[in-house]
């Protein structure tokens, strides 16, 4: 797309890995999509660890929400379906390796 290189220069405080380098914890990203990678927003996702899960947060816009959390062993999860996709509360979508950002993609609904 036209543009697209430009946001790949924008300041967002992060390093090139994501990572926040100020206060020594990093931002998690969990973005939700659907089948075609259109971004679903107003969506609540969560971020959970081995113990317990954290606040739901909305997706924004862009599909995206983030919890500036210190490193560990994440998971996310959709907590409320937004309508006309395939139920997928109670399942887990896993961080994989060191990654700070995981993409859910929500089928439509048959």
């Amino acid at each position: 797309k036209p543009g697209s290189e430009a946001d790949s220069t924008v300041d967002t405080g992060k390093d090139s890995e994501g990572t926040n380098v100020d206060d020594g914890k990093i931002v998690y990203t969990i973005k939700l999509v659907d089948e075609s990678g259109a971004p679903i927003a107003d969506t609540f996702v969560q971020l959970c660890d081995e113990k317990s899960c954290y606040a739901p947060v909305k997706t924004d816009a862009n599909g995206v929400a983030e919890y500036k959390m210190a490193e560990g062993e994440y998971k996310a999860a959709v907590t409320i379906m937004p309508a006309g996709y395939q139920d997928v509360t109670g399942e887990y979508f896993y961080f994989e390796g060191d990654a700070t950002e995981v993409t859910i993609t929500l089928k439509k609904a048959a």
